[in-house]
């Protein structure tokens, strides 16, 4: 073999792992009932957050729209997670992240809600009152917390 073909074979196997890792590539929607919605990026024209859904737009075809409701989270290229941060329900308990707090709504009058970051360390405590609660997560840092609140666990992500 002459060293022009040893050339020309050497970047064609070079170029072949980058057009498999492209084909790799997905976006990954993750619901709360612990289905997959799995679409590959080369697919995939745009993402819209609209009111209510993420609509996941492909080059052709019709977009699939999620309800925000039911959306744990949404994986890109199985490293990137991205957190919804929307109502959760669970029974009649309902948990919504935003604005800097941490609203609790459909608990039982004096039930105890307890926030614990990352390490397992308290971070919040409160009570519920008619039902509802609120904790002040904007002082906060950005990460992932478990939320006690009653019986139930939940996980929510502050940005």
């Amino acid at each position: 073999m002459n060293k022009a073909n040893r050339i020309i074979l050497f970047l064609l196997l070079a170029g072949t792992p980058f057009g498999l890792k492209a084909q790799e590539r997905k976006v990954n929607v993750l619901y709360l009932d612990g289905s997959s919605h799995v679409r590959p990026m080369s697919e995939i024209e745009r993402i819209e957050i609209g009111e209510g859904e993420i609509s996941v737009v492909p080059k052709s075809g019709a977009a699939e729209k999620h309800p925000m409701g039911n959306i744990d989270r949404i994986v890109l290229d199985d490293k990137t997670t991205v957190g919804i941060s929307s109502p959760r329900t669970a029974g009649s308990l309902r948990l919504t992240v935003s604005s800097g707090r941490l609203d609790i709504s459909g608990a039982a009058e004096g039930s105890r809600v307890e926030m614990f970051n990352a390490a397992g360390q308290l971070t919040a405590r409160t009570v519920c009152r008619n039902g509802a609660a609120t904790i002040d997560t904007a002082s906060l840092t950005a990460g992932t917390y478990i939320v006690k609140a009653g019986d139930n666990t939940y996980k929510i992500t502050v940005k």
